[in-house]
């Protein structure tokens, strides 16, 4: 493939892989990672009128209270109203951090009718997708890109031969267990983590809201090789999906060597 047209096609204005030096968050890709930046945004809005108050009055204490020149009796001790009032202002801040806090888990926590399910099992160190394509059932491995075998525009210990290919605007079911020891299946711009835990069966949401590539990591301390287990997930419109579903279908039903055809059809289509 053309690196440029590469290099185009990995391009994205959105913030959806991490950049040297970052300190804020991914763009969001999902309801539920809106929410929660939405989430945080109060938290801090709060967290910085409290920061500037308090020191405010630190200050006041500190540096402008003399108390020699203070010998006159100020009534804000024993006062019903300020006592009220600086009593009532934590409690209302809480009560409006919670409401908006509780509201987000049922909502992370709520069960949507999938419109596909999408089974995922940790390895060490590689991910085990599998859905259906029409009436077959399709299972491919996705494993770290080397650095030495990367192009131009591919990102270092991020990439897969084989992304998990979703539609936009989608319920997705995700159905994630582990073959061996504890992974964490984690896309920071689609704000999802969900634990893989051998003999159990953890079950979350998807919902993308718009296209793009987005890039994820094991987040639990699998092994040795924790850091080199990267997920790549491309959301793609409804029409290149079913086109991306036919070729799976296909490949699946005339060929045993799908598995080493996977990546090409990927990157004909995407």
């Amino acid at each position: 493939m053309n690196p440029l047209k590469l290099l185009l096609n990995n391009f994205n204005i959105s913030c959806d892989a991490p950049i040297q030096y970052q300190y804020t968050f991914q763009d969001p890709a999902t309801p539920m990672f809106e929410g929660t930046l939405y989430l945080h945004d109060i938290i801090w809005t709060f967290l910085v009128f409290i920061v500037f108050f308090v020191s405010w009055m630190l200050f006041r204490i500190l540096v402008v209270f003399k108390e020699n020149a203070n010998q006159k009796v100020v009534p804000i001790t024993q006062n019903m109203a300020l006592e009220v009032v600086w009593t009532m202002t934590p409690a209302l801040i809480l009560c409006i951090i919670a409401g908006n806090s509780i509201s987000h888990l049922y909502s992370a926590e709520e069960a949507l009718t999938p419109s596909m399910d999408v089974v995922i099992t940790g390895n060490q160190w590689f991910w085990t997708y599998e859905f259906m394509a029409f009436t077959n059932k399709i299972t491919f491995e996705s494993h770290l890109i080397a650095e030495d075998d990367l192009v131009m525009g591919e990102l270092r210990n991020l990439e897969v031969d084989n992304p998990l290919i979703v539609p936009v605007e989608t319920n997705i079911r995700l159905i994630v267990n582990s073959n061996d020891v504890i992974h964490s299946w984690a896309v920071p711009s689609l704000g999802i983590k969900i634990d893989a835990v051998p003999g159990r069966t953890n079950t979350g949401s998807l919902y993308v809201k718009r296209e793009g590539r987005y890039y994820g990591q094991c987040s639990e301390i699998c092994g040795k090789s924790h850091a080199l287990m990267p997920i790549v997930v491309v959301a793609t419109n409804q029409i290149q999906y079913l086109t991306y579903l036919h070729y799976m279908y296909m490949e699946d039903s005339i060929a045993d060597n799908y598995t080493t055809n996977l990546s090409s059809i990927q990157k004909n289509i995407f």
